[in-house]
């Protein structure tokens, strides 16, 4: 109908005139974004884990009083 062709001619001006902006991809960056930040979590979770087993079985020698020995001494 007119009231179509009338309509499509109007977006069609709108996307020609570049009137407004479509960011293709934005929801890529933001889905790698959370993914990069998973893994960095992730990352330090399991190094904060291993510098805690590396403390308890007492290769390094601190002062710091665990609360939990995962090795018997």
């Amino acid at each position: 109908t007119e009231a179509e062709k009338a309509k499509t001619e109007a977006m069609e001006k709108l996307v020609t005139d570049k009137t407004y902006f479509v960011p293709i991809g934005q929801v890529t960056r933001r889905r790698n974004n959370r993914r990069a930040l998973a893994a960095l979590v992730i990352i330090i979770v399991l190094a904060l884990a291993g510098a805690y087993a590396v403390v308890d079985a007492g290769i390094i020698k601190t002062n710091i009083s665990l609360p939990v020995h995962i090795f018997k001494k």
